[in-house]
């Protein structure tokens, strides 16, 4: 069928192929958006999304009691049951009828809990129609830019029992996922980061014991996608910081100006995204301002948190023009940082940039140079990329993991109030420093394994000990979720209560040198895998299947995305708006990946006949008004 869009005079020709199809029924659906809801173009800089509760947060009280470098503590665990899949995958993610039609039902009769059908979350129409707010996204321009990093293969035990790694407690990932798919976009493989797809939510993890900085929650399952393979999920959870206790504050706003940041989805979201943090601040806090773009500019230097206004004022006078020195507005941000350093504070700059550096030091490895070297100061870093013309996803994550610090993509106002006011602690208070995690798994048990995800975070084992080596930082409440998948040596009994693996966790606290020692080992329950799995451990599986899908894993083996939702429906995630909206995500991907539309009469006539127009089964968009 060959609709013609006649409000726009813009041929809807047939689509030679399925995802040609898709991606011109995405396009025509948002041509219509622009005609009939120009002004939420205007308040996708404002507002974005109608759900505005705030994630509840924990009234427990860090404590900086010395733990000794041999405290340790044993952790049981208790099998989940297996749960199999109705389908494989195949390479080209071809769906079958059957498929399409057993999705198309869960679709429809699929409650959504904390979100009704009509409501909209972080600017999107939860409906199931596309990205209301960016509808230039295409395809075919993309130009964002990622590093490539293979992933994780198996390895024999025997050859090598022990894993490291450094935390990695980063989302961006995941809302750049996000933006893709509800854009009618596949996802560049290279953009995805499992670790962050599955650290973007919360999960029901144990708080920490008195004297220890982290509690830490393991488990074990069968695995969903391979029925010879177990899954051993690794959770920590960071103690959380009372907010009416917080260290006092000493942000510098690193702002990027240049003329690359002139577009909606940057410069404009990035000055709601400050002036939301500045509601949090206080007459104990300083806040400076440093732009840069041809050359660094002070804006503002050491403004008391109180005077919003002025804060303010200043952010909202800002211009995007000219080349992009981001290495001169690293410098100077820093030097103001330590000019109104506070001893027992937070110190932090906080970036907002596309990551388009093309003055002064451009490279990855200079850029990786450069922060190395300040991160010495005692002063973190938190980068938030913006923008889908131009990102430097590579420059931005290089940024944060060598300047003690986190990335996050901002991908819509909402976005910018979760990482920047509900989630302040977790995303701006460090509560631990170069956190390293080392798994040692028992060879008479486990014949091989492999972590899914973490590829660019990996460690020589040695460095484990090593405390000049750098490590991840984990913020106030954070949690750190690792899955590892193994393959058993024949004949093991798994409701022997064998032992698995022993773990252990090394940290420093914020403003110290040496590291402290945490371990725990792990066995596999008596009950063996009679209990069911727990929804964290439901949870993390359906995002593992879900990445490696999206990342064409060399493991994926009977991946799917029907797998990926069943494993999510299994879980109580009505009441979690995120969640929520991430089911939603599936169906989009799906629909782009496998192709919903597969059962629609395609041929390679591009002539257009008015007589098709009436049977065509318009995708309407609805918007709702407040």
């Amino acid at each position: 069928m060959k609709p013609f869009c006649f409000l726009l005079g813009i041929k809807y020709r047939k689509a030679k192929n399925k995802e040609v199809f898709i991606m011109r029924k995405v396009l025509f659906k948002k041509s219509l958006s622009i005609i009939l809801a120009a002004g939420i173009m205007a308040a996708s800089v404002t507002a974005c999304g109608a759900n505005e509760e705030a994630t509840n947060q924990s009234d427990t009280v860090y404590e900086t009691t010395e733990a000794s470098d041999s405290s340790s503590s044993a952790s049981n665990v208790s099998g989940g049951s297996a749960v199999s899949s109705s389908s494989s995958a195949s390479s080209d993610f071809e769906a079958s009828d059957s498929m399409s039609s057993n999705t198309n039902k869960q679709k429809n009769s699929r409650e959504t809990g904390a979100v009704n059908q009509g409501e909209t979350l972080y600017g999107y129409d939860n409906s199931g129609g596309d990205n209301a707010n960016w509808p230039w996204s295409d395809e075919d321009s993309d130009n964002r830019e990622y590093g490539h990093v293979s992933e994780n293969d198996f390895i024999q035990t025997s050859t090598e029992p022990t894993s490291t790694f450094a935390a990695d407690v980063d989302t961006a990932s995941y809302s750049n996922v996000r933006n893709y798919l509800n854009s009618g976009l596949m996802v560049p493989e290279d953009a995805v980061r499992i670790e962050e797809m599955i650290n973007y939510f919360h999960y029901d993890y144990d708080e920490p014991k008195k004297g220890e900085p982290f509690s830490v929650n393991m488990e074990v399952d069968a695995c969903p996608w391979n029925e010879n393979h177990q899954l051993v999920m690794i959770g920590l959870k960071a103690k959380k910081i009372d907010d009416s206790k917080r260290k006092p504050i000493n942000f510098v706003f690193l702002i990027d100006t240049s003329g690359s940041m002139n577009s909606a989805d940057k410069l404009p979201l990035v000055k709601t995204a400050y002036n939301k943090l500045l509601n949090e601040l206080g007459e104990d806090d300083t806040v400076s301002i440093v732009t840069y773009a041809g050359s660094d500019t002070v804006v503002l230097e050491g403004e008391s948190g109180e005077n919003t206004d002025v804060i303010s004022e200043a952010i909202e006078n800002l211009e995007a023009h000219g080349s992009t020195n981001g290495s001169a507005g690293i410098n100077t941000a820093y030097e103001i940082a330590e000019t109104y350093f506070k001893k027992g504070g937070n110190n932090r700059v906080i970036l907002a940039t596309d990551g388009d550096l093309n003055v002064g030091v451009t490279s990855e490895d200079g850029l990786t140079e450069l922060i190395t070297e300040k991160k010495e100061s005692g002063i973190y870093l938190s980068v938030l990329g913006f923008g889908t013309d131009n990102l430097k996803d590579n420059k931005l994550e290089a940024l944060a993991d060598n300047g003690n610090g986190n990335y996050a993509y901002i991908d819509c106002v909402y976005e910018a109030k979760r990482v920047l006011v509900e989630e302040m602690g977790s995303t701006l208070e460090t509560v631990a420093k170069d956190v390293k995690l080392q798994t040692t798994f028992d060879e008479n048990v486990v014949e091989k394994y492999r972590l899914i995800g973490y590829e660019n975070r990996m460690m020589a084992n040695e460095d484990f000990d090593d405390d000049t080596v750098d490590g991840g930082e984990i913020g106030s409440g954070h949690e750190v979720t690792a899955i590892y998948e193994i393959v058993p040596v024949k004949g093991i009994d798994t409701s022997s209560g064998d032992h698995i693996l022993d773990f252990a966790v090394r940290y420093k606290k914020p403003n110290a040198d040496d590291s402290k020692l945490l371990e725990y080992k792990c066995n596999y329950s008596k009950n063996g895998f009679s209990n069911k799995a727990s929804d964290n451990m439901l949870w993390a599986e359906s995002l593992a299947c879900f990445g490696m899908i999206l990342k064409g894993s060399d493991y994926s083996n009977e991946c799917t995305f029907d797998l990926a939702r069943q494993l999510a429906e299994k879980t109580s995630y009505k009441d979690d708006s995120l969640k929520v909206e991430y089911l939603e995500l599936l169906d989009q991907a799906e629909d782009i990946y496998e192709g919903s539309y597969s059962e629609r009469d395609y041929d390679d006539d591009d002539d257009y006949d008015d007589d098709d127009y009436s049977d065509y089964d318009n995708d309407v968009t609805y918007i709702d008004a407040d």
